[in-house]
């Protein structure tokens, strides 16, 4: 009996330890399983993540599983809303609800709804239609909402709403349709929000004739033609949009369209132009963000317009205006890139109110009306120098802006002493202007040329180095004529085109010095004959420089002799005064 009991009391005892381990065990297992479960709920959220920020190449955004198969939906009048048998009775309180529907379909349409008075919702559908995916036409005002809905693979446009006051267009994805992604028509004050445009073969979102339209918080991406338009659309919001990878027309476009706000919108790499507006007066484009390719931003034949408080990164025109009188551009700031203005009548020019702007962290030089004037030191990230006269602008180092220095309507000017590098376009731009001198400066590295010459005459350039500009170091075109340019030093420019490193269109201009009967250094020439300069004045250097040459500063020269001179004779008159003294 003692044994049996010891070995009870043993089993019992092992019974416990055994209970205990197991119980530590589930612990552990429970631990495990925990970590499990939270590690796959991680990777859930990633993946959901990843797909909403690739919605346009994963997925669309409405589970086709969830939906319900329907046929194409037709409404031409108010009672056809009853034929369907939607839930709502078309009232403000009670719209029609036609709503998580997958209509994939070789008819026009997928939903069309025309001459209707009640109001109605289309949410959360799928419809991949042969024409259209929702057709919304003559409805009465604000009684249409299109909400969520996925609209792709049509031969024309994803949504299309045409003369149907204040309806709202929100949340939609419209991608992959041969003409627009969204389009509305001749319909005053709707709310185009929150949309997805991609990878359309026209524009994404496209709004013609509508005045007082807002459109705000879309994405335009991916898009041939451009990704937002506003056309005949006057007093409009173009707002907090998102604009990138569109081509030809860019990304957001006005025409036609005054007293419009462009405003907190951000667009990058857009061919051609990021923002652009032409012939829309009084417009107000503020606080928009523009980067990489492309021009920032394009303001022409449009007037009264303010360009103020915006940022361009681009490597192209950060901001040009053109033809656009009264127009005011302030406290702007542009990297990389510079200033364009480019009118042929200088009563614009003196229209214009600039002022406040930054180029490369330095102010921007617009200069206008200046006579007798003198600038020394490199204060500027650009100078536009405008019916200037008589000055000298002299120890500028400019770069990584759009044209270093460009000059329009002004004459008697002399540029002198400075480097102009690494520009987008050149170095110096003369418009016309006459009796400019360009004298020992370096302009390399620029994106085309080293100075441009156009309807510029009897200017005079010389003893300056022009480098690495990929086109023509020196370009005169057809109606510049009687410019002088000698004593420069041409090195490893044009490399793409022609066969020599300047261009010459002009009449009458002269690639030596009358005087010395000396040219210029060109470091391609062969040293036997001339050198022929491209272009279609078929002009050439007769006297090529055998080495590069190097200026001298007359006046520290003439200096430097008065004091050989002077030297002397001050010595000589001083020991002379000295032994009158001693007797």
């Amino acid at each position: 009996m003692v044994k049996i009991s010891v070995y009870l009391d043993k089993g019992i005892y092992h019974n416990k330890i055994n209970k205990k381990r197991c119980e530590k065990m589930s612990v552990k297992y429970s631990k495990v399983l925990a970590f499990l479960l939270f590690f796959l709920f991680l990777v859930s959220i990633q993946n959901v993540t990843n797909t909403a920020e690739n919605i346009d190449e994963t997925s669309d955004s409405h589970s086709l599983l969830l939906l319900i198969n329907h046929a194409p939906i037709l409404i031409k009048n108010d009672t056809a809303f009853s034929f369907y048998g939607f839930p709502g009775n078309g009232t403000p309180e009670s719209p029609f609800l036609i709503q998580n529907l997958n209509i994939t379909t070789n008819v026009t349409s997928g939903i069309e709804i025309i001459n209707t008075s009640k109001f109605f919702i289309i949410s959360d559908c799928y419809i991949d239609a042969d024409s259209y995916g929702i057709h919304v036409s003559n409805v009465s005002a604000g009684t249409a909402q299109i909400i969520n809905n996925t609209c792709t693979n049509h031969l024309y446009h994803g949504i299309r709403v045409l003369d149907s006051n204040y309806t709202t267009v929100t949340g939609n994805i419209c991608k992959y349709n041969s003409w627009h992604g969204i389009v509305v028509g001749s319909s005053h004050n709707p709310i185009i929000s929150n949309n997805y445009c991609t990878k359309n073969n026209w524009v994404g979102l496209y709004l013609s004739n509508c005045n007082s339209s807002i459109a705000s918080n879309n994405t335009c991406t991916n898009n041939l033609r451009g990704g937002l338009l506003l056309d005949g659309s006057k007093r409009s919001f173009v707002e907090k949009n998102s604009c990138h990878n569109n081509t030809i027309n860019g990304g957001i476009r006005l025409v036609d369209s005054n007293s419009s706000y462009v405003t907190n919108n951000y667009c990058s790499d857009n061919l051609n132009n990021n923002i652009f507006v032409i012939y829309s007066s009084d417009v107000i484009v503020t606080d928009n963000s523009c980067f990489a390719s492309g021009r920032g931003i394009f303001i022409s034949s449009s007037e009264n317009c303010s360009v103020e408080n915006n940022y361009c990164s681009t490597s192209g025109i950060g901001i040009w205006v053109k033809k656009s009188e009264n127009s005011r551009i302030y406290q702007n700031q542009l990297e990389n890139c510079g200033f364009e203005f480019s009118d042929d009548k200088v009563e614009i020019f003196l229209t214009y109110e600039v002022s406040s702007n930054l180029v490369n962290g330095k102010p921007l030089g617009f200069l206008i009306n200046l006579q007798d004037f003198k600038i020394r030191k490199s204060n500027y990230g650009q100078l536009v120098i405008i019916n200037c006269t008589q000055g000298v602008i002299s120890n500028q180092i400019i770069s990584n802006t759009h044209i270093a220095i460009s000059v329009l309507f002004s004459n008697q000017l002399m540029f002198k002493d400075s480097i102009l590098s690494s520009n987008n376009e050149g170095g110096i731009h003369l418009r016309y202007s006459y009796s400019i001198e360009v004298l020992n400066s370096i302009s390399t590295s620029n994106g085309l040329y080293g100075i441009l010459a156009e309807y510029t005459s009897y200017c005079s350039i010389t003893y300056n180095t022009f480098e690495s500009n990929p086109f023509w170091g020196v370009v005169l075109d057809l109606y510049s004529k009687n410019n002088s340019i000698h004593h420069n030093s041409f090195r490893n420019n044009n490399q793409y085109y022609g066969t020599a490193q300047a261009k010459d269109d002009g009449q009458n201009n002269l690639w030596y010095d009358l005087s010395t009967l000396e040219g210029n250094y060109w470091e391609d020439y062969l040293g036997v004959g001339s050198y022929s300069i491209d272009g279609f004045a078929g002009t050439e250097d007769p006297y090529p420089l055998s080495e590069p040459p190097v200026y001298r500063n007359k006046n520290i020269y003439y200096s430097f002799l008065s004091l050989v001179v002077l030297i002397p004779l001050i010595v000589f008159g001083y020991f002379r005064f000295s032994s009158k003294r001693k007797r």
